[in-house]
């Protein structure tokens, strides 16, 4: 048995993990309120072929592209909420504080939907096979895997602000408080922009298929879906600092404010390393062929595509 803190609500903030992790994790603050947390691993079941998940708080948002909707579960049990109807072949979702945003491949748009209640408000459209998405606090910046470049909307009403080009194949993206960075599948780079204007910042060379990105208050981390790496650049000057070996085909990452958890598609495992000195400390298994990751705050979710279920770690 494991402890958590409870928010209030029932909604776990907090956990420590004996098993992988020695010690709190700094970025999770605990209140004063505590209840014994079953250590056992969960899976719930979802739509067909879960990908993209994303947290809003409250609930866990899984995207799943064969059956052209989203699963919405209570972080705290897993119990499913409510069911929501999106676009063709959706894939990746992003929170902007009141509304998620699912990109739908096949449609070349993204569908938002207020978080509450899940009740349809707009369907930008955007630019070629939108993939992966993220929120700079004012836009949302789609990633258009067939058009080569990056569509900006405003997050308050969806408006178009601005189309920069990219790499090759755009796939991942993810923000460091000053510039976006895209990772582009098909030419083995990540292209940094400025996410106030758009601006070019510079490309930086990363692997061979970079895919995923996430960030850790100083470094992003890229993962190389086919060269079965995780690299580690310094976000202020794009400096490679370490290059570290996790498991086949990794495609997804997050970061739990200590630890980066990598995605092994091929594997049905995921990678866990230390941010701090790039160690890794664990590989724990999940379900059949994992896709996307997102931190509650206390667990990490986990789908698997395969199976069709997510799992809560």
């Amino acid at each position: 048995i494991g402890l958590v803190a409870d928010s209030g609500d029932g909604h776990a903030l907090a956990t420590f993990r004996p098993s992988l992790i020695q010690g709190p994790n700094p970025m999770q603050v605990a209140l004063l309120k505590w209840y014994p947390a079953v250590r056992t691993p969960l899976s719930f079941t979802v739509g067909t072929n879960p990908a993209g998940v994303a947290f809003d708080g409250a609930n866990i948002w899984v995207v799943n592209y064969g059956s052209d909707n989203v699963s919405v579960l209570r972080a705290n049990n897993g119990q499913h909420v409510m069911t929501c109807t999106v676009g063709w072949y959706p894939d990746a979702i992003a929170f902007d504080g009141v509304n998620m945003w699912v990109t739908n491949r096949s449609s070349g748009s993204v569908s938002v939907l207020r978080a509450s209640d899940c009740t349809h408000v707009m369907t930008p459209t955007v630019g070629s096979v939108p993939f992966r998405i993220a929120f700079d606090g004012t836009n949302m910046w789609v990633v258009n895997n067939g058009s080569d470049n990056v569509s900006v909307l405003r997050a308050s009403d969806g408006t178009h602000v601005m189309t920069p080009t990219v790499g090759s194949g755009p796939c991942g993206i993810a923000f460091d408080g000053v510039n976006m960075w895209v990772a582009n599948c098909a030419d083995g780079t990540v292209s940094v922009l400025r996410a106030s204007d758009g601006t070019y910042v510079r490309t930086i060379t990363a692997g061979t298929t970079p895919i995923a990105i996430a960030f850790d208050g100083a470094n992003m981390w890229v993962t190389d879906m086919d060269g079965n790496q995780v690299s580690v650049f310094r976000a202020s000057d794009g400096t490679l600092i370490k290059t570290i070996n996790v498991g086949t085909k990794p495609s997804a990452i997050a970061f739990d404010g200590a630890y980066m958890w990598v995605v092994n598609e091929d594997d049905d495992t995921v990678s866990i390393i230390r941010a701090a000195d790039f160690t890794p400390v664990a590989t724990i298994p999940v379900g059949d062929r994992p896709l996307g990751i997102a931190f509650d705050g206390a667990y990490m979710w986990i789908t698997n595509n395969n199976d069709n279920t997510v799992s809560k770690r």
